[in-house]
């Protein structure tokens, strides 16, 4: 087993995240959701899910950066998209959860996932979700992913008190 991990060190990222859900399946483990950070948010890993005759999907946040998805035929980035739907009244006010957020179905290299778009404030920072679960509402999917955060406490306070600092 140490040898195994010895060797995951060695690998990507992406790669030793495939393992482990493939793991997983062999153990049976049962899952509906594979939540991931913007770290694990690419192709490779969308396209493993959605290949694999697993019952489970993808939901994980995304960067604002380059990816171009495909949104009713133009390619284009998620900050591009955001503007798109913005002009088209695509931006909501939620009452209920107290953020403005937009949603849209596109396409990542040719598979049909989709983009949840959120903010607190009207001209706040936009933070971005995608899933490959196209029948979740913007709702569900924070409720869902906010099962995360109890982990990424764990490693905040893992790395400041025990001081591990800048280990992964």
């Amino acid at each position: 087993a140490v040898r195994e991990r010895i060797s995951e060190y060695e690998k990507s990222k992406i790669s030793t995240s495939i393992s482990m859900v493939k793991r997983a399946v062999k153990y049976k483990v049962k899952y509906d959701y594979l939540l991931a950070d913007s770290w694990f948010a690419c192709t490779e890993i969308i396209r493993y899910i959605k290949t694999r005759a697993m019952e489970c999907h993808y939901l994980g946040m995304i960067k604002m950066g380059n990816t171009k998805y495909e949104y009713e035929g133009k390619f284009m980035t998620s900050k591009e998209i955001i503007q798109t739907l913005s002009l088209q009244r695509g931006r909501k006010w939620s009452q209920k959860m107290g953020l403005y957020h937009i949603e849209c179905q596109v396409k990542l290299d040719g598979m049909d996932v989709k983009l949840f778009f959120y903010r607190r404030t009207k001209r706040g920072k936009w933070v971005a979700m995608m899933t490959t679960n196209r029948s979740l509402s913007y709702i569900q999917a924070l409720k869902i992913y906010s099962m995360r955060w109890s982990i990424e406490v764990f490693f905040k306070e893992s790395k400041g008190l025990l001081g591990l600092g800048k280990y992964q």
